[in-house]
Formats: structure tokens, C-alpha cells, sequence
């Protein structure tokens, strides 16, 4: 069976999903130009991490659409999955954060050097929970399986990649968002802290000095952890349940990626440089609006002064605020001519104004959509920020943890949205927030600028996705696109050693120099000084 490439569209050149129309002639030599033949493969989501999931599903589904099977290990707390699609279910795994020398969880407040303490202790503690299951071992020691590919998200269950050792397949690594800065280094990205933040700080790309020194420590302390606390650890875990002799270490399994897939866009990220073996495809899982429900679209139509859509993802519940924010937006609202539709976990809001309506849930990206959106109130999660891009509509963010605050912070600094201090919601804070983006037209105008860089792309994140991890099946692992940086130490890679020698041939020259100034000096102090003692002598003779 013969399955031609991601980048290959209908022949009739007709765009799904609103992207641009190509032309048939390109599009027929694309189709003849690369194929490759139908792939197992094995498709690792371990981590009951929704979010993370809904990003790269359509990977996996488009992957699976091109005619791939595709064997997928994931949570059991994830229905919606393809009936053809071969599904190893595992129970939902959270980590012990109570290992955790600060003892956070990971979607609290906590950032920098924390958060990367208590990213390493949770994947420990996941990956040996992980190798506790029956149907991982049963992975691991099975004789009748064959795969050509894995692709994987790392974060927190790199430990499963001695599964791409064991079947002998390139790995196609997998970021939910734009990466932590050890991400990359699985094929050698570079991360230059001067005018890359770090995601677990609200820094921008233009960075003060104390700014720059700070992120700077923090990058160089999160690939700290990673290489010589995490990955030893995962070793130590790792080569038991494997029991090969030939196992290489996690650290030089995750380098030994083919390549590195992240949600990632110019349109919504700061722009930096990236390897050819990195591609950003942010924005996967957003398409074309469907249709709403009827009796939401009704709503919907009939707000002729607008909407506005308040949402905290699906780890926040608004309806565990304090008593007293939940007041402040209630009396805030009651004051406004637009309906809000506020995204609530429990049956009852006692106070409700009327032109509040209560959902469990909605069609968010699809909600986003509509004509009548005016403003979109979040607590600034990656993927309701993109979709907040792609439709056009500014946001006010509420961050709560994690990555948050970085992604709010660059809507801020693009313009199109406010930021709200969680601490700081009060009936005048939300007042002048909500006013203040209703009525300035500038943050629609930016919104909108926004949503046109993000949709104007060669091709869909979703073709280009599955374009390379076609590349890489079709290339046996594409070893061309691995860097040369792989193979360098870590002093080698910053010029460490050539800044020594250059150093030391400085202060060579420096020596040499004093030397010759020292030596002159001696002679010229002591042919001064014979020339005192004789007209010395003379004199004392004359006498």
C-alpha cells in the first residue's frame, strides 16, 4: 500500500481547513515526488495530560488518515479515540508531588528553579509507576510486535524511549508548547538566554541586564537538573525493567531523536532560531468553526452588543475562586450590556446577573469563532491562547501557574490583551480590564493582525506535522538533519576551550610584554644610573 506525504493536498488544489489554495501542477509532482509505504507506528501519550493530548492528536489522526497504523498507549481517561487504532489503555498516573522537596503541584503558582525540582521528581516517580504496569511490560518484553516509528511527548516519560531501542526506530519527539530550555537539546537546538525567555518567567525578548542574568541562571539550572539529577535517576530506573546489556543511556536515547515536532509559531512565540530538525507546528488542533448547538448559536446571534467568553481551562475551576473574585466578576458583569458565557463547574451561582449564562462546558475554539465574540477572559493555557490568536480576539489572561504568565505576558506585549493578577481581582480591577479592551479599538486591530500571521502559512500545521514525520520514515530516521552539536561537550559547545586558549595566548602576551617593560626598565635604570656614578666620580676627582 502505497501512502503519498503529509504536504500533498487534493488535486483540485481545494484548501481544507481555510488554509490557501495551491497550485495543481505543484500538487501532482508532490504527489509522485514522495511517498512512503504504511508505517506501524507507536504513538507513547502515558501522562493523563488533556491538554497535552488535544495538541498532538491530530498528528497521530492524520498520521493514521494517511493510511498508518497506529498502535497508541495512553490514559484511560481519554474516550475519544479511533476505533481502527490498535489502544493500549493505562490507568491515570499522577505523580507523588509529596517527593518533592517543595511539595507544589505542577499547575500551581510555583516557577523557575522549583518547578524544574519538581518536574524531575514527578517524572521519577511517574516512570517508576509506569514500569509497574502489566501492559508496559508486556511492551517491553513482547517478541511478535514490530514498529518502523515512535513518536512521543517528552516531558516526564522519557524513561519509556528504551522502547525505541528495543524495536530499533527512529524517534519523532513531541512538545505541547514551545519546550523548556533542555527540550531542545535533544537535537542540539540552541537556546540562547540573552533574547530567549525562559517559559517559567513573564520575560520578554528585550530583557534588562539583571533579566538576562537571571534567566541565564535558570536555563543553565533547568539543563542542570535534567542531565545530572533527572536522567541518572531515570537510568538507574530504566535498565532493570529493560535488561539489555547494549542499553544506552536515557540521556543519549533522547539525543538520538530524529526529530523535534513543538506547538510552537512566530505569530504567537518570540521569533528564535531553530535547527532544520525542529519544526513548529503551533496550532495543530485548531480548525475551521463548526457549527455551534443550536440553542448556543441562538444565543449566540441574538447578543447584538456582544459576548463575552470566560474560561479557565480544564484544570482551573472558576468555582473554586474565593467567595470574594467570584463577587467582584458578578458585580462587574451585572454592570455590562454584553452576555457573558462563563465556563462554571457546579449547577448553581447564587447571584447570578441575567445577562450571565453557566456552562460545564462549550465549544471553545468554535465559540471563538463567532461574529458577535468581543473578548475572551482566560487563565492564559497555551492552547486557549492560540486559539484566542487564531480567531482574532483579544484576551484578558488570568495566569495560575505553570507557563501562564510567559504566554500572557506576550499577548501583552503584542497588544491584542490585559493581564489580571489573580490576587488582584477586585469589582474596579475587572471594570477597568474589561473596559478598557471593549472600548479601545486597538486590541481588536492587533488581535485581528495576529490572526492573520497565524493563518497564513504555506500549509496547515497539521500537513506540515505529518509532511516531516513522513521525511523521517521515508529517510530512515533522516541522520542528515542530526547536528553536529550532538557530539560536542558542553564547553566545547559554548567555545569554552577556545576562549581559554585565547585567554591564555592574551595573558601570554601580556607576560612577554611585562617581561620586555621590565627588562627595559632595568636596563635603562641601570645605564642611568652608571652614567650618575661616573659624572659622579669626575666631580669628586675635580675636587
Amino acid at each position: 500500500m502505497i501512502v503519498f506525504s503529509g504536504r500533498s493536498r487534493e488535486i483540485l488544489g481545494c484548501m481544507k481547513n481555510g488554509w490557501h489554495l495551491t497550485v495543481v501542477v505543484s500538487t501532482v509532482c508532490s504527489l509522485f515526488a514522495s511517498h512512503v509505504d504504511a508505517a506501524n507506528v507507536l504513538a507513547l501519550f502515558p501522562l493523563p495530560t488533556r491538554s497535552h493530548w488535544f495538541s498532538l492528536k491530530p498528528l497521530v489522526t492524520g498520521l493514521s488518515q494517511r493510511g498508518h497504523n497506529i498502535t497508541l498507549l495512553i490514559s484511560e481517561m481519554e474516550k475519544d479515540i479511533p476505533e481502527n487504532w490498535d489502544v493500549i489503555r493505562i490507568p491515570v498516573i499522577f505523580p507523588d508531588f509529596g517527593k518533592s522537596e517543595n511539595t507544589m503541584k505542577l499547575q500551581s503558582s510555583a516557577v523557575g528553579m522549583k518547578l524544574y525540582d519538581a518536574l524531575a521528581d514527578s517524572g521519577i516517580d511517574i516512570c517508576g509507576k509506569l514500569f509497574q504496569l502489566e501492559s508496559i511490560q508486556k511492551l517491553i518484553n513482547t517478541k511478535e510486535k514490530k514498529f518502523d516509528l515512535l513518536l512521543i511527548e517528552y516531558f516526564m516519560d522519557e524513561c519509556l524511549l528504551g522502547l525505541a531501542h528495543k524495536f530499533s526506530v527512529p524517534v519523532v519527539a513531541l512538545s505541547s508548547f514551545g519546550g523548556f530550555p533542555f527540550t531542545g537539546d535533544a537535537v542540539g537546538d540552541p537556546y540562547t538566554p540573552s533574547y530567549v525567555p525562559d517559559v517559567v518567567y513573564t520575560y520578554t525578548d528585550h530583557m534588562t541586564f539583571w533579566q538576562r542574568l537571571h534567566n541565564s541562571l535558570s536555563v543553565a539550572y533547568a539543563r542542570y537538573v535534567f542531565n545530572y539529577y533527572y536522567c541518572p535517576k531515570i537510568d538507574e530506573i530504566m535498565k532493570p525493567i529493560f535488561k539489555d546489556p547494549t542499553m544506552p543511556s536515557v540521556s543519549a536515547l533522547i539525543a538520538n531523536a530524529s526529530l523535534l515536532i513543538v506547538q510552537s509559531h512566530v505569530s504567537f512565540a518570540y521569533p528564535r532560531p531553530h535547527l532544520p530538525s525542529v519544526i513548529e507546528t503551533g496550532g495543530m488542533h485548531i480548525q475551521q468553526p463548526q457549527a455551534l448547538p443550536q440553542d448556543l448559536k441562538k444565543l449566540m446571534d441574538n447578543a447584538n452588543d456582544g459576548v463575552i467568553f470566560f474560561s479557565m481551562g480544564s484544570f482551573v475551576r472558576s468555582s473554586d475562586f474565593p467567595q470574594e473574585s467570584v463577587q467582584a466578576f458578578l458585580t462587574a458583569f451585572s454592570k455590562l450590556k454584553e452576555l457573558v458565557l462563563w465556563k462554571w463547574e457546579t449547577d448553581t451561582m447564587p447571584g447570578k446577573p441575567e445577562n450571565v449564562h453557566l456552562g460545564k462546558w462549550f465549544p471553545q475554539s468554535d465559540l471563538l469563532a463567532h461574529k458577535n465574540m468581543k473578548l475572551f477572559i482566560s487563565h492564559g493555557g497555551l492552547q486557549s491562547s492560540l486559539e484566542a490568536t487564531a480567531r482574532g480576539v483579544p484576551l484578558i489572561g488570568i495566569p495560575v501557574g505553570a507557563e501562564q504568565g510567559y504566554n500572557v505576558q506576550r499577548i501583552v506585549q503584542y497588544g491584542y490583551g490585559i493581564k489580571l493578577d489573580l490576587q488582584n481581582i477586585t469589582i474596579q480591577s475587572v471594570e477597568w480590564a474589561v473596559h478598557e479592551v471593549l472600548n479601545n479599538p486597538i486590541y481588536r486591530e492587533n488581535a485581528k493582525l495576529r490572526s492573520r500571521l497565524f493563518w497564513d502559512r504555506p500549509e496547515s500545521p497539521v500537513e506540515t506535522a505529518v509532511y516531516w514525520t513522513e521525511y523521517v520514515l521515508r529517510h530512515r530516521g533522516a541522520p542528515h538533519l542530526r547536528s553536529a552539536a550532538l557530539d560536542l561537550s558542553w564547553y566545547q559547545y559554548i567555545l569554552l576551550d577556545v576562549a581559554a586558549l585565547l585567554l591564555a595566548g592574551a595573558l601570554l602576551v601580556l607576560i612577554v610584554a611585562v617581561v620586555a617593560l621590565r627588562t627595559l626598565y632595568r636596563l635603562i635604570t641601570a645605564r642611568t644610573s652608571a652614567s650618575h656614578q661616573q659624572k659622579k666620580k669626575k666631580t669628586t676627582k675635580k675636587e
